[in-house]
């Protein structure tokens, strides 16, 4: 909390933090906890440099540009694609429905959100957090070293079949590695399923640890463990992770139903990542 005064009960001059900003005109609202947000006082609006007309806060006209749907905040961003909110400096998106605040990104996937530093969003509907500064020891310093992520997979089986199933249930959107990178890759996941037919109330949530590697271009695994397997009612019930050889190559996410049952599935990755090179 920043304060301003020497009494005993000084003032929060802490400004509130951005909930959205309008796309058409401009308008800043924050974040007061409440779903609608507020529009926020002259010191909210200044603290981030931003015009406060008619009791209104707008972002400056030099500091914005509405194109195709996009919001583009900040300098030396380059944005195409449609429907982006680009609050990040030195970024290039190349994405639609894109979120991006900080520093230095680069998006590549639609829906993808980032935030932190030197970061880099390459599958569908990751949530990155990156922390790469651009003064490092030599042989770090690239984008996306360090970056943590959250992705959801999503999909449903009818019988015991091994099923593959795809980020946001969208066919073909997989969990792609970055082939011109040495990575490590680790997955912390979170895999439920419940089974919907017949009125049962069969159900599973398991954690798992995943670990990958790439190295001169080729993905392999190092491993997968379960820690916990909490279940009632399931039979035969399994999910696995893979490492297939593509272009690019990719984490292949598959499921494993029972006979005739309807079961959904969600699988919350937790992604750990290290991208590094020579220099």
């Amino acid at each position: 909390m920043r304060t301003i005064g020497r009494n005993k009960n000084p003032i929060d001059v802490t400004p509130k933090p951005i909930k959205e900003i309008d796309v058409n005109t401009g308008q800043v609202l924050f974040d007061d906890g409440s779903d609608t947000g507020v529009v926020g006082t002259k010191q909210d609006c200044r603290a981030y440099g931003y015009n406060f007309e008619d009791n209104k806060c707008f972002i400056q006209s030099g500091r914005q540009k509405f194109d195709a749907g996009n919001l583009v905040v900040g300098g030396h961003n380059n944005v195409t694609g449609q429907n982006n909110k680009v609050y990040s400096t030195k970024s290039n998106v190349n994405a639609n429905n894109a979120n991006t605040q900080g520093t230095n990104h680069e998006v590549t996937a639609d829906f993808a959100t980032i935030i932190g530093n030197g970061g880099s969003a390459i599958r569908y509907s990751e949530f990155v957090h990156a922390q790469t500064p651009h003064k490092q020891t030599v042989g770090i310093g690239n984008r996306a070293r360090a970056q943590r992520s959250v992705l959801i997979y999503q999909g449903r089986t009818t019988d015991n079949t091994e099923t593959e199933i795809f980020l946001g249930g969208i066919e073909n959107e997989r969990f792609i590695v970055d082939e011109n990178k040495e990575c490590v890759i680790s997955f912390e996941s979170r895999v439920l399923a419940k089974r919907l037919d017949g009125g049962n109330t069969a159900a599973m949530g398991k954690f798992q640890h995943a670990t990958f590697r790439v190295t001169g271009g080729a993905l392999d695994e190092l491993g997968t463990s379960t820690k916990t397997n909490q279940n009632d009612g399931i039979s035969g019930w399994t999910n696995d992770f893979v490492a297939v050889s593509d272009n690019p190559d990719y984490i292949k996410a598959t499921v494993t139903g029972q006979t005739a049952c309807i079961i959904d599935w969600t699988i919350i990755v937790y992604v750990n990542e290290l991208r590094t090179t020579l220099r």
